[in-house]
């Protein structure tokens, strides 16, 4: 498969940065360090840990802000799912034949090469709404950590076209 052939093909959903997730994450750590502020310290603490945790959660508001704009070799620049068995088994329920299709998810990172995507199987417990999706997804190889917390593609209303959300939000409810 050349690089030409790859950009160009129609499955893939490009991702962009998603405004309403930075201000779900902006809003989230602004309250936490409010209530960091406003919280009394138990007596056997030293009041340097409450200066220490506000600075921490301004740490992690500034990297927020940081990666937001900036795509990294984390950040996932488009997707598209594929079905991972090629020979469905058919299963007798009540009748009437249904098939088990078993979803893949290929994924293009920043930073990764681009003609090497990497593929993995969607795990049950999507999460799906009209502003907001989840995918939940393994790769191979992962250890036993991500067997117990997996991979989670966050999908979000402005990070994508509105056809192309319609459609992730319809094949994960169906699946």
């Amino acid at each position: 498969m050349d690089e030409t052939s790859d950009n160009q093909d129609p499955r893939w959903i490009q991702l962009r940065a998603s405004r309403m997730q930075l201000a779900v994450t902006l809003f989230g750590a602004s309250l936490a360090m409010a209530i960091l502020w406003l919280m009394d310290i138990p007596p056997w603490l030293p009041s340097v840990w409450r200066w220490v945790l506000i600075v921490a959660v301004g740490l992690q508001i500034a990297w927020a802000l940081w990666r937001h704009g900036r795509r990294d070799q984390w950040s996932t620049d488009a997707f598209y799912f594929i079905e991972l068995d090629p020979d469905i088994e058919k299963m007798q329920i009540e009748k009437t034949t249904v098939s088990a299709v078993k979803l893949g998810i290929r994924l293009k990172k920043g930073g990764i090469n681009q003609l090497d995507p990497l593929q993995g199987e969607v795990l049950t417990g999507a999460f799906v709404m009209p502003w907001f999706a989840t995918v939940p997804y393994r790769l191979p190889g992962d250890g036993v950590l991500k067997k117990i917390w997996p991979r989670t593609l966050p999908l979000w209303r402005d990070s994508m076209n509105a056809e192309d959300f319609r459609a992730v939000r319809v094949r994960l409810r169906w699946t």
